[in-house]
């Protein structure tokens, strides 16, 4: 929902909730509305000013809790339709703004509530975090581990300091920028969260960045593969893997950082991948 739409949607809400106030001022004799000609008793006029404060309420919670909007949105459904139902015939258009209040409620539950995606990847993370707390200390890194990756990726790793210390049992990392579907599609924004864990939980990754729809929640499992070498088939395998998924970003238009290919008769960049890519090409001729 766009800020605009929340914006429209608060103002008919809000206009919703004072007719409702029409009717507790006629039960009490605060006012005498023209359009409210069905006489209404004191105890319906307090169901319409419930309703009118569950209405209000739930305007206020549209922008300050979007999470419990639903709930008080479907009471303030119920005791409105309820107090409309009792005076039928003076207040039965009130009918179409419950309408619009029980679609949006019904969005709202599967889009920011406890049955949608969102709810399912925040209970997925406390659950993964409840096992990794409640497992034993993970071992700390040894030579040992090191020995099986390749030289420069050991030399780094004991620059970094990270022999001695407990293996990673996981991490969070949050993203923003644009994305878009095709290369003719408009952007985007984007911001996302995802949380890594490692041996049993799955990692879990978090959409909620454009407004227009609801969070998304993707889970997958990772294989880890060791290599015994820089040259061994599963490094070449992923390079080959790397230039294929360049391959398809360019097709498909996404906004990747990429290396600027040198111009013609410049001198290849240091660790530019174009450049790689070229030497081996000219290598297999």
């Amino acid at each position: 929902m766009t800020t605009f739409m929340r914006i429209a949607f608060s103002l008919l809400l809000t206009l919703h909730a004072v007719i409702h106030m029409m009717g507790f001022a006629k039960a009490f004799g605060l006012a005498s509305p023209a359009q409210l000609r069905v006489p209404i008793s004191r105890p319906m006029g307090m169901l319409w000013l419930v309703a009118a404060v569950l209405l209000l309420a739930a305007v206020a919670a549209l922008f300050t809790a979007p999470r419990w909007f639903w709930l008080i949105g479907a009471l303030g459904l119920a005791a409105s339709q309820t107090a409309i139902i009792a005076s039928w015939s003076d207040a039965r258009f009130g009918t179409i703004v419950n309408v619009v209040l029980l679609a949006t409620v019904i969005y709202a539950a599967f889009a920011w509530g406890p049955f949608g995606l969102r709810a399912e990847y925040e209970r997925l993370v406390q659950s993964g975090l409840a096992q990794t707390m409640a497992g034993a200390r993970p071992h700390d890194i040894t030579e040992t581990d090191l020995a099986v990756l390749p030289p420069l990726v050991q030399r780094y790793l004991r620059f970094a300091g990270v022999v001695g210390t407990p293996r990673v049992q996981g991490f969070r990392a949050r993203l923003t920028g644009r994305i878009r579907g095709s290369a003719t599609a408009p952007w985007m924004p984007f911001r996302a969260e995802q949380h890594n864990f490692y041996d049993p939980p799955p990692p879990l990754f978090l959409d909620g960045g454009d407004p227009r729809r609801p969070a998304g929640c993707w889970s997958a499992r990772l294989r880890r593969n060791r290599c015994e070498h820089a040259d061994s088939p599963a490094v070449a395998c992923a390079r080959r893997r790397s230039r294929r998924n360049r391959h398809d970003a360019d097709r498909d238009g996404h906004d990747f950082q990429r290396p600027v290919p040198p111009r013609p008769g410049e001198p290849p960049r240091s660790g530019d991948p174009l450049a790689r890519d070229r030497r081996a090409q000219r290598g297999k001729k």
